[in-house]
């Protein structure tokens, strides 16, 4: 079996992003998701498996010529789709964290998302890989300043009042 998956990488790959979307759709279900670092890694892991997966596929193939037009055509491909693909990949790698903080006694899973404003997003931690998928608590800095921010606090039904800040 692990022999298959080392000689079959692109197939190996898609079976990985299949189970990984099966099991975020059944933490969804149950009011749960995969911590962010889990995102990142999976596409991580992705996007080299296709790649590798498909110059593994394309080095099997018997034509010289075919095989060397191949590699130019993933090549050019590669090319093509990482110019587009650099800022919002910058942004997902860097731009956004998950981390860790305590608020009244209580422990949060808390994602960090910061473009052109920070907002820091507050749910239940559950454990290293899993939080809760209901938003509890959103801290918004304008312009990414880093004062007291517009802070809104939110109830089982998803019904927010902000307590600190100059928002609402």
């Amino acid at each position: 079996m692990k022999s298959w998956f080392k000689t079959h990488i692109f197939s190996s790959t898609i079976i990985l992003i299949v189970a990984y979307l099966n099991l975020n759709a059944l933490l969804f279900v149950q009011g749960l998701r995969f911590r962010f670092f889990i995102h990142q890694f999976i596409v991580t892991i992705s996007i080299l498996g296709i790649i590798i997966g498909l110059i593994q596929i394309i080095k099997r193939h018997k034509r010289q010529r075919m095989r060397t037009i191949s590699y130019i055509v993933l090549a050019f491909a590669i090319v093509l789709f990482a110019f587009p693909a650099a800022l919002p990949g910058l942004v997902f790698y860097l731009g956004q964290t998950e981390t860790i903080a305590y608020i009244d006694g209580v422990k949060y899973s808390v994602h960090q998302d910061e473009f052109l404003d920070r907002f820091l997003y507050y749910y239940d931690y559950k454990n290293f890989f899993i939080s809760g998928s209901k938003l509890r608590i959103e801290d918004f800095y304008p312009g990414c300043t880093y004062g007291d921010p517009i802070r809104t606090v939110y109830d089982q039904y998803g019904h927010g009042t902000v307590v600190m800040g100059q928002g609402g």
